[in-house]
């Protein structure tokens, strides 16, 4: 409610996992304004059809990870350790070789 009054936080970046949402107005379709969002990282889209849109038409950047790796990424963050290598999404379309995200 404070973005669509103020325009105000702007640019964020969003990380989640895994499917986060109702498929109406909870969840990540809260944070679905092209202005609020400069980027989203995140396992799937599935249950959050309004920021779906924002990424169908490059509103904002989007990178799709595998669930579990970013949820170790975010681990190793928080334990302060400097990154993570993982043999997940090797060969697929997360593959760096391959177009990365």
């Amino acid at each position: 409610a404070r973005f669509l009054q103020t325009g105000h936080p702007r640019d964020l970046t969003l990380i989640h996992s895994l499917g986060i949402g109702d498929r109406d107005c909870k969840g990540t379709n809260r944070f679905a304004h092209a202005e609020m969002l400069k980027r989203i990282i995140a396992g799937h889209f599935t249950w959050s059809p309004k920021m779906q849109a924002l990424v169908k038409n490059n509103t904002i950047e989007a990178y799709c990870f595998p669930g579990g790796v970013i949820q170790a990424l975010l681990r190793e963050i928080g334990a302060g350790r400097p990154g993570l290598f993982t043999h997940v999404g090797l060969g697929s379309f997360v593959d760096p070789r391959n177009g990365g995200g």
